[in-house]
């Protein structure tokens, strides 16, 4: 993992490659051979001696190389090669020298590089399939150049990507000579193929390594293998937001809670420098990039101060996989697949690459080893996405290895499950302007002006307009959607106590329940869509046995009420006093001592209807509160008579033992049922099944 440059003509190599000098501390050499200049700045892995120092030189050839081969030795014995050091890449000039430009069908690993024949004075370019590590050509004044990266060129005419295979350069234009060959791997052996994908890029010579851990799906499967393999190893975290939680768990089942390593958000103060950072050596000015970018940085300069080279990560398994969550139809969604693994290498490869490689951090990526994107091309879209949900195949897979919660757990981007996102979105829109103004102006303090257009720039094909839209309303976004996932929730799960009537214990069910029961399935509701919540409990008639939810937008507390069987689907603000009318109801808030009063009427006066302390009660202590909630010695306000509630189109209905009053906005409708009628209210209407349960508490 390297930084390379390549001079053709007069220009500054040594001022280029200081630049870039992040690439590789350990060591910078220059090749020199008529009017081109080859320089490499070198991190050392495989072979640290001064044998495996690049540029290499075989007969005729100069090789510079950025990458890792993880066949080096097989090809070795295979071709009869021999080599002055233990270097991987130094196996690619004599066996190029042999196959030409099939010579990168061989290869298995992820590499970027330029061969220079000084014989008959050709350039060669090679990439991986997939485009894992950066490489361009372009123009300066009267120079030619190819660099891992633009930044170490001050002035440029015009650039290119290197394509992804083996090209020649030749009259200043990029030939693409061969392409890459996919071999085929069946589905079926997924797994074995992936545990294997992370064995090989378990490094042999550290002394530690580190895995990248969310909590979320990719990275905790890539733990559970390595930590079966290897005990040399330290798990980052980064945040104190819904993905540590996440991480815990997965520690607790996995055995490794010693090993993680929590890395905390930075603080506001430290934003404007941070973000201006990631602008520079990411040499973009996309919010997602830079958002995104920014979490890495973070994680690799904290493995870096640790001494830390190698790092494994859980990118590309929602490229390979579905995991983007991109359209309601599977077939749009599926189709999109094709377009985010052709765009990976200047989205979030670029992203990975240069915000880790900012810290001389090589990232190792077992998803997009080449066997497994052969397995992920077997699969159709009903092997990756079901019920809005993709990566199917791997949850299947894997299950077994992980906690369901994280075997279940929904998409949630990096920078939203850390709280990166937040922190940046409200710093960059705090002056009204969107985020990619703000992060423009910040780039072009770095880079040429001229430049500013270019796609590569500023462009994330698949998710321009989504992040355009997360932009200046993201406060305003982010409330809009926990009202929006309130509503539904009002509308799909009823509020009841059926099963505290029958003497049932059923938590946190997608089936309702009590106020707790309720509360807890919508704390993981939106858990799963990136809101953090707390536990938060409150008063009915002088008794505390309420729980609700609190959340932070903006530095301020908002109280979310779903469980009190009332539809009340707006956010209740800690700090001042609301009144709002849904359903015909009316729900108004006063701020009374230390205390926030809730309010409700429906067709006659204001009632008190819960009492909510503005100082919090301990979670572990309402998690206890909630576990005892059916002991007889505790008081209960609807234990000995049935209630049912549920929002059903414009109206809402509420059951009261056998009396039924429907609420919408012209009036309200009273009802006397019978049993019969009740048991066909609640299976038709509420479409909750009664098997198995007594309704017959309608007193």
């Amino acid at each position: 993992m390297c930084g390379i440059v390549a001079i053709i003509g007069n220009g500054n190599i040594e001022n280029a490659l200081n630049k870039i000098k992040h690439r590789g501390l350990d060591a910078t050499k220059i090749v020199y051979s008529e009017n081109v200049a080859v320089g490499f700045n070198r991190l050392a892995i495989n072979d640290k001696s001064e044998n495996g120092t690049q540029p290499f030189e075989f007969n005729n050839l100069i090789g510079a190389f950025n990458g890792e081969i993880y066949n080096a030795d097989e090809l070795r014995k295979e071709f009869s090669i021999e080599t002055k050091s233990n270097s991987d890449t130094e196996i690619i000039l004599p066996l190029f020298e042999r196959l030409g430009s099939s010579v990168i069908h061989h290869l298995d690993g992820f590499y970027s590089g330029i061969i220079y024949d000084k014989k008959n004075k050709q350039t060669f370019l090679l990439r991986d399939y997939i485009g894992k590590k950066p490489l361009f050509f372009g123009t300066s004044n009267n120079e030619s150049f190819i660099v891992s990266e633009l930044k170490a060129i001050d002035f440029i005419n015009d650039f290119q990507i290197v394509p992804k295979g083996f090209s020649e350069l030749k009259n200043g234009k990029i030939n693409l000579l061969e392409n890459h060959q996919i071999p085929f791997v069946s589905k079926d052996v997924l797994k074995e193929t992936f545990v294997e994908a992370v064995k090989k890029r378990i490094p042999k010579n550290e002394k530690q390594f580190c895995v990248f851990l969310s909590g979320g799906l990719d990275s905790s499967i890539i733990a559970s293998i390595v930590s079966k393999y290897a005990d040399n190893v330290i798990y980052y975290s980064l945040g104190n937001r819904d993905d540590l939680r996440f991480v815990n768990v997965l520690a607790k089942q996995l055995g490794i809670g010693n090993k993680i390593k929590n890395i905390e958000l930075p603080k506001s103060t430290e934003l404007p420098e941070l973000i201006s950072k990631v602008v520079y050596h990411t040499e973009s000015y996309n919010p997602s990039i830079v958002s995104n970018g920014l979490a890495t940085y973070l994680l690799s300069k904290a493995a870096h101060e640790d001494g830390i080279k190698v790092v494994l990560s859980g990118e590309g398994a929602d490229e390979l996989f579905c995991g983007y969550p991109i359209a309601k139809k599977i077939n749009e969604w599926f189709e999109k697949r094709t377009e985010l693994i052709e765009n990976m290498h200047f989205t979030e490869l670029r992203r990975l690459d240069l915000a880790s490689m900012a810290h001389t951090i090589e990232i190792r990526c077992p998803f997009l080893d080449k066997k497994v994107y052969s397995v992920s091309n077997d699969c159709k879209a009903e092997d990756l996405i079901n019920d809005f949900q993709g990566k199917q195949i791997l949850r299947n897979a894997f299950k077994d290895d992980l906690p369901s919660e994280i075997a279940e757990r929904k998409k949630m981007s990096f920078d939203v499950g850390s709280g990166i996102r937040k922190m940046v979105v409200e710093y960059l829109t705090q002056n009204g302007k969107t985020e990619k103004e703000q992060l423009k102006e910040i780039w072009y303090k770095h880079y040429e002006n001229s430049l500013s257009d270019n796609f590569y720039f500023h462009s994330y094909p698949t998710f321009d307009k989504a992040v355009e839209k997360r932009g200046i309303s993201h406060k305003a976004n982010e409330l809009e959607k926990v009202e929006s996932l309130l509503l539904r929730e009002f509308e799909t799960v009823p509020f009841h106590n059926i099963f505290m009537l029958n003497n049932k214990k059923i938590v946190a069910s997608e089936l309702g329940g009590t106020c707790s029961d309720k509360v807890l399935h919508f704390k993981k509701v939106l858990s799963d869509n990136g809101i953090s919540s707390k536990l938060h409990s409150a008063f009915i008639n002088g008794v505390e046995c309420h729980r609700i939810l609190t959340i932070e937008l903006d530095n301020q507390r908002y109280f979310v009420d779903v469980g009190s069987g009332w539809a009340s689907p707006k956010l209740f603000p800690s700090f001042k006093p609301t009144e709002y009318s849904v359903y015909g109801m009316t729900f108004k808030t006063e701020l009374s001592n230390d205390n926030l009063l809730l309010f409700h009427k429906g067709n006659d006066e204001f009632k008190l209807m819960t009492t909510i302390p503005l100082t919090a009660k301990d979670e572990d202590r309402i998690l206890l509160d909630i576990e005892n909630r059916f002991d007889n010695k505790n008081i209960y306000p609807f234990h000995n008579s049935l209630r049912f509630s549920k929002v059903i189109g414009n109206e809402f209905y509420f059951l009261k033992g056998n009396r039924l009053r429907i609420y919408s906005e012209s009036q309200i409708v009273e009802k006397t049922l019978s049993l019969k009628e009740t048991y066909n209210l609640i299976t038709c209407k509420f479409n909750f099944n009664l098997t198995d349960l007594n309704i017959d508490y309608i007193a």
